[in-house]
């Protein structure tokens, strides 16, 4: 559910973050590092956004907009998705780190 929720809110396809195509030489490894490594920098530049909504939910609330829970609701669900995004953004660097590791001892 989550998955399918993150796929057309994000500048990149989330398949990526499912599939470990790191390659099978350190070469190979060492692009696909290169290439998460620019994958984080565009997604952790929408953070910015990310915090936009939050502070136009707290303004509307200070306003008593008569619809916040609708918006709270919203904000919530974006910040879930973020946290969520951020989670497989970390966990594809460690599984990318320790495959970088592995091809390094297999360099020695």
């Amino acid at each position: 559910m989550k998955r399918s929720l993150i796929i057309g809110n994000t500048p990149h396809n989330t398949e990526i973050f499912f599939k470990d195509n790191f390659g099978f030489d350190l070469a190979a490894v060492e692009a696909a590092a290169k290439k998460h490594e620019a994958i984080e920098t565009d997604i952790l530049a929408y953070e910015e956004r990310v915090q936009a909504v939050v502070a136009v939910a707290q303004e509307l609330e200070a306003e008593n907009y008569h619809d916040i829970d609708r918006i709270n609701a919203r904000k919530d669900n974006v910040l879930r998705l973020w946290q969520y995004l951020l989670e497989l953004l970390r966990a594809r660097r460690m599984r990318l780190e320790l495959s970088l590791q592995l091809q390094q001892n297999f360099q020695v």
